[in-house]
Parts: structure tokens; C-alpha cells; sequence
């Protein structure tokens, strides 16, 4: 099976435009050895440079989990992608996916495969090329989330530190923040939320954003990445960058808010 992609030449361009963009975005980034992160998932222009520093903390790893929302309401609550080949928008080389990883999951979780929630889905698609941008060999586990039940959530963190114990990956949380209020506004929900995360309190943090009807897209999956960090031993997380679609468009009255943050 492969996955094609889907939002080239909307979110991001193709070919050496791509390349040179990636390059301008890595410029100035700090590598470290996180074993999770938090990475925005929109138009490049807007949150690129935020997802590169995002993706230079994380560890160089064989394998990459990547945990995002379902925008399009298409396909299972809990969307594991199977076996097979997602097309890399840099390049267009082919990531596979790793069935063992896939597959242990899968039946953890007594779920289905599931494609059909990824067949147009943005989220993982453009935090791909970051990722081979430093990395040129390795192999993903796609996971695209509708489920928001904490309890359900926490599980799923549960299941993916045990996993993380037989075969080391990286996690990466695709989300971005609050969505279409004013920039004052958004930061003020955002460092919020933001400090629940740093403590690691994923029930703290789930139910900030659904009593406030929070807007932070990826929430499920930062749920997730929060109780997996926890459980593997992780203190504490850190805010890498904030910023908004505002330093793009200068306009200040409407944005959409992006954060990188990586769990030590």
C-alpha cells in the first residue's frame, strides 16, 4: 500500500523550492537527544521554522511514531496506518512503515488497521520532510486520533511505553495551537495549557483544553505524548518556540498559534 501525497503545492512546495526552504528553516537550530516532541503541522511559511527546531531536538532514530488529529472526520477513532509506503515530499522518496511496530500496537489496542483517516490528512504529511531533511533511512508508524477520551488516551501513552521498551523510537505530537482568535488571546490559552504540559499532567492539560473548548487541534495526541514521556522516566517538558501566523501576515486580529516543545 502506498500512501500518496496530498497537500503539495498547498502546504508546501515541491522539489528544490522545498529543499531550499527546509535549509533557511534548519538554519540556527539546536540538536538535543529528546525522545518526544511537540511539532506544528501547518503551511510551512507559517510554522516551519518552529518545526524545525522542534524536529532538531528529537533523537535520530530508526523508527519515528507520529501521533496527529483527524481534520477530515474520515476513517476509526484510533487510525493506525498499515503496512506499506508513505511518499516523502522531499524527493518524493518512500518511507515505509514499520509493521512490527504497527502491528504490536494493534493488537494492544484489539483495533483494526485502518488508511482511510490518513488519505487526506496533512498533519504527518508535512513534518515528513523535517525529518529527512536530517535523517535519510527510516521508517515511521502513522497514527491519526478522533478518540477523546482521556482514559483512552492514557492507555494508548501506556501501551506505547511498553513498546518503547522493546524498540526504541521517537514520538513526535503533530499539533498546532489556538486556532482563529487574536494573538493576545491565543497566548493566554496556550501558556495555559502549555504549563500542564511542562509539569507533565496529561489529565491536567486533557481537561484544561476540553472545559475550555481550547482550540489546540493535536490535543489528543499531545495527551498521549505526555503519559508516554511520563512513563518512560521523562521530568519535564520544555517550550522550544512559540509564535503565530501573525509574524507571517502581521495580522494580529486572527491567528493561528504554533509551538515546539520537547519532553526531557
Amino acid at each position: 500500500m502506498l500512501r500518496e501525497l496530498a497537500v503539495q503545492e498547498s502546504f508546501y512546495p515541491k522539489g528544490k523550492k522545498l529543499e531550499l526552504m527546509l535549509k533557511e528553516f534548519f538554519l540556527n537550530t539546536k540538536k538535543d537527544s529528546c525522545n518526544a516532541v511537540i511539532c506544528p503541522h501547518a503551511g510551512l511559511i507559517y510554522s516551519g521554522k518552529t518545526a524545525a527546531k522542534a524536529i532538531t531536538a528529537l533523537k535520530k532514530r530508526k523508527v519515528y511514531i507520529i501521533l496527529c488529529p483527524n481534520h477530515t472526520g474520515i476513517g476509526e477513532k484510533i487510525s493506525i496506518y498499515p503496512e506499506g509506503k508513505w511518499i516523502n515530499p522531499l524527493n518524493e522518496k518512500k518511507n515505509k512503515i514499520n509493521s512490527f511496530l504497527a502491528e504490536k500496537l494493534k493488537e494492544k489496542l484489539k483495533i483494526d488497521f485502518d488508511e482511510l483517516a490518513h488519505i487526506g490528512e496533512h498533519s504527518i504529511e508535512v513534518i515528513l520532510p523535517f525529518l529527512s531533511y536530517l535523517n535519510s533511512d527510516y521508517e515511521i508508524v502513522a497514527i491519526a486520533l478522533a478518540e477523546y477520551d482521556y482514559k483512552k488516551l492514557a492507555e494508548l501513552g501506556k501501551i506505547l511505553s511498553e513498546l518503547f521498551n522493546e524498540k526504541k523510537f521517537s514520538l513526535i505530537a503533530s499539533s498546532d495551537f489556538t486556532h482563529f482568535e487574536s494573538e493576545k488571546k491565543a497566548k493566554e490559552t496556550d501558556f495555559k495549557a502549555i504549563e500542564f504540559i511542562k509539569k507533565l499532567d496529561s489529565k491536567g492539560f486533557h481537561e484544561f483544553v476540553t472545559e475550555n473548548n481550547a482550540s489546540i487541534c493535536g490535543f489528543t495526541g499531545i495527551t498521549v505524548a505526555i503519559e508516554f514521556s511520563k512513563r518512560i522516566g521523562l521530568n519535564k517538558a520544555e517550550l522550544i518556540e512559540y509564535t503565530s501566523s501573525a509574524a507571517v501576515t502581521n495580522d494580529k486580529n486572527n491567528v493561528v498559534a504554533y509551538a515546539g516543545i520537547k519532553f526531557k
